[in-house]
Parts: C-alpha cells; sequence; structure tokens
C-alpha cells in the first residue's frame, strides 16, 4: 500500500509558532517532520479577539494528526 503525499500550505505566525513549538510540534509543520517533547501538561493560549487562536488550535490538531496517526482529537 503506498503512502499519501499531504501538502499543507498553512504557515503559524509568530505566537502561533510559539504555541507550536511549546507542543513540540512546530517542526511538524514546518521543519523535519520531527516531534519534540512538550514543555508543559498544560499549554493555554489566549488574546483579543482575531488574533489567531481558533487557526492556531486548528494547526496543533492537524500537526497532531500528522505526527500521531490515529489519535483522537476534539
Amino acid at each position: 500500500m503506498s503512502q499519501a503525499t499531504i501538502d499543507i500550505t498553512w504557515y503559524p505566525q509568530p505566537k502561533q509558532a510559539e504555541l507550536l513549538s511549546a507542543c513540540g510540534l512546530l517542526d511538524v509543520v514546518t521543519g523535519s517532520g520531527q516531534t519534540k517533547p512538550p514543555v508543559a501538561q498544560t499549554i493555554g493560549y489566549g488574546g483579543a479577539a482575531y488574533g489567531g487562536k481558533t487557526d492556531a488550535d486548528l494547526g496543533v490538531a492537524l500537526a497532531a494528526a500528522l505526527a500521531y496517526p490515529g489519535c483522537k482529537i476534539g
């Protein structure tokens, strides 16, 4: 069975990249595809309206799905 190729054209903003890095998932989206240990068990991300929070959450979910096939994302 051949493996599918996924082309992602989403690039995180600086604060979103910081969140992905804290989750250990930044390289999954922007680099080598490897994961790193997260910096904490719980990571919060907040800010003003239209600051990219939902976009960041979707980016983390996508990176987690790629890094950990079969994981459950809610």
